[in-house]
């Protein structure tokens, strides 16, 4: 025992050094704790704070600007497309996608956004009516009325890729039609889908409830100077197409 004693005593300290030692260690794990949530902190507020000025840019897009006002506030688009008679204009964004379709003297006449992130669910008002939107949160049955207008598509390799109803809200929505839609090529969409859809039969009433209940609008777009018939005749589609998806990623 006495010969024990000094060899731990040798190893630790006296009483005062092994508690001062003690103490050391619990002071440099606070501040190691306070370094590491200080760095935190600072990285949530300014991921809370770019998420706010993407939500602010998102409220400044108007139908009928000009793109390079587009531009302005989204940066250069990363594709740019031929669409029947007018030109697309893809943005991307971690968050978001923004596509603008523009006719031959540069307007807006149509924009989509797309939420490309779970966390990112963006409340899009209609106009200067009561009535919005949560991207990636809202589902069809939220929308009550009838739409004016359904846009679908099946897949080139089964399955489904899109799905829209498009709305008209008269003066509320500025004398605006609005598209509410499930673009595929992002996160979880179609959690059902219709045989009638797959099958390209009519639809049933009870699969369309089912269907309406179930899924998520993931793409919101204002529709401005276009026409239905414009929008099939031209083949526009409301949001990103896969191919650009499958090229980013």
């Amino acid at each position: 025992m006495s010969t024990t004693v000094p060899i731990i005593k040798q190893i630790i300290g006296g009483p005062s050094d092994f508690g001062i030692g003690w103490i050391i260690i619990l002071i440099s794990s606070v501040i190691a704790i306070l370094v590491a949530f200080a760095t935190f902190s600072k990285w949530l507020y300014e991921k809370i704070q770019k998420k706010r000025r993407f939500l602010k840019t998102l409220s400044l897009l108007t139908i009928g600007t000009n793109i390079d006002y587009f531009k302005t506030l989204l940066g250069n688009p990363v594709f740019i497309n031929k669409v029947g008679n007018y030109d697309e204009f893809i943005f991307v964004n971690p968050y978001f996608y923004v596509q603008a379709i523009v006719n031959s003297q540069g307007k807006i006449v149509l924009f989509s956004i797309t939420t490309r992130n779970k966390r990112f669910n963006p409340i899009l008002n209609i106009g200067g009516g009561d009535f919005s939107v949560k991207l990636g949160k809202t589902t069809f049955s939220k929308l009550m009325k009838e739409p004016e207008k359904v846009f679908k598509r099946g897949g080139d390799h089964g399955g489904f890729d899109f799905y829209s109803e498009v709305y008209y809200f008269g003066n509320p929505g500025h004398y605006l039609n609005y598209a509410f839609s499930i673009n595929e090529n992002v996160y979880d969409a179609f959690s059902y889908v219709p045989l009638s859809f797959l099958e390209n039969t009519p639809d049933n009433p009870d699969e369309i409830k089912k269907f309406r209940n179930e899924n998520i609008i993931n793409t919101y777009t204002v529709i401005g100077s276009l026409e239905e018939k414009e929008i099939e005749e031209n083949g526009i589609e409301f949001g990103p197409m896969r191919s650009q998806i499958r090229t980013l990623n």
